[in-house]
């Protein structure tokens, strides 16, 4: 055999895929898609040009939401979301299905809203 070096016993087997050496699959999954916080707090959804409505924010994470609108929203489209203590925080939408809506805000939330839990606790407001 001319030209080839056949080795028995270092071939990988079919299950495990390669994996790169230098970082860690967890951390790598974590930049990229952070853990989102289940609320299911009620907020409000305004699109540019359109009057605010009422919706429920089903999770949350510091980059990135999930929603419930009673209104389309057009995938792309940067709508604002208020959030408690936050005020309107614009995100680009970037999927849309059956009443729900999630994306990525244009800036990270700040680290301090999911340190505090009560933070993401609704409001009540005196005499309701």
């Amino acid at each position: 055999m001319s030209g080839f070096n056949l080795r028995i016993g270092s071939r990988r087997q079919a299950t495990q895929p390669p994996r790169p050496r230098d970082c860690d699959d967890r951390s790598a999954l974590q930049v990229r898609k952070p853990r989102r916080k289940a609320i299911d707090l009620p907020c409000r959804v305004a699109s540019p040009g359109q009057s605010s409505v009422q919706a429920i924010l089903n999770d949350l994470s510091w980059r990135g939401f999930r929603v419930t609108c009673p209104v389309t929203v057009m995938i792309g489209t940067v709508i604002q979301i208020e959030l408690p203590l936050l005020g309107l925080v614009p995100a680009r939408v970037r999927w849309a299905l059956g009443g729900q809506a999630g994306g990525v805000f244009e800036k990270p939330l700040p680290a301090q809203l999911f340190e505090h839990p009560p933070y993401l606790e609704p409001v009540v407001e005196p005499g309701r």
